[in-house]
């Protein structure tokens, strides 16, 4: 999960909301609301000193040490315009004490909330003869979606085009991190790979990541650091609602067409 989906409830007066279901789904942070319906209303984000454009949606959760929160009016003073709509500081780990390796994983599944309901061949059938036979027509109904004739769609197996489009998502993430510093010197690093897949077929989000933080104090009164960072992310979604996705599938794809 990254860090923007962890803060979800936990931090007061910031919102975050998911922007929809499907994995990798963006996260919309807003720290003083929507100030402007025409412009972007995303807070700015400072990590370690650095303004980092959606750092929550990059950060994995494990990598931050503290979050602190500016919606007043001193966000503005601090940051001029580019605070107007919230900052959102953000403090990444360091490396204290002996060589610590750590190690992380999570588990989780992915099912419908609620399944739609469907009418079965036969009843599909006996609805459209009605239909048919309320059109003033008589005898067996012709001309069924399809090309198919009606013996045709009473010979074919039933498809239940539910239970071959959908399937109990498996989703798993490791973090693994490495940890040493002293008074001359500390380093962190750590690495994250994460996939998490929908309960439809073929929906998933692949995100690989690796974030460094070292610190060199040898000299009195100079401190040398590098943070650097590096994500990656491969999103396969299948085109949802009317748009030649799952919905419009789902609803063409009747009982009797074979698979």
């Amino acid at each position: 999960a990254s860090a923007a989906e962890a803060i979800q409830g936990r931090l007061a007066g910031v919102q975050a909301v998911v922007s929809e279901g499907a994995p990798g789904a963006d996260v919309v942070i807003r720290v003083r609301g929507g100030s402007s319906i025409t412009q972007d209303n995303s807070p700015l984000y400072i990590v370690d000193g650095v303004p980092v454009e959606n750092a929550l949606q990059v950060l994995s959760p494990q990598d931050i040490a503290s979050i602190d929160v500016l919606k007043d009016a001193s966000a503005a003073g601090i940051y001029g315009s580019r605070g107007a709509n919230g900052v959102i500081l953000i403090t990444t780990k360091k490396g204290r004490g002996k060589g610590k390796i750590t190690f992380s994983t999570r588990l989780g599944l992915s099912t419908p909330s609620l399944k739609p309901k469907f009418v079965n061949k036969d009843t599909w059938l006996a609805m459209r003869q009605e239909a048919w036979e309320a059109d003033g027509n008589t005898g067996p109904q012709q001309n069924l979606p399809g090309g198919l004739t009606l013996a045709q769609a009473q010979a074919n197996p039933e498809t239940d085009w539910w239970k071959l489009a959908t399937q109990t998502g498996f989703s798993h993430e490791y973090n693994l991190a490495y940890s040493k510093g002293n008074k001359n010197y500390n380093a962190y690093i750590a690495g994250v790979y994460s996939k998490q897949e929908s309960y439809v077929k073929y929906n998933d989000y692949t995100r690989l990541g690796l974030n460094g933080n070292f610190e060199y104090k040898k000299i009195k009164n100079l401190t040398i650091g590098v943070r650097g960072s590096l994500n990656s992310g491969v999103n396969n979604l299948l085109n949802n609602a009317w748009n030649g996705g799952l919905g419009l599938s789902m609803s063409t794809a009747l009982p009797y067409y074979p698979v």
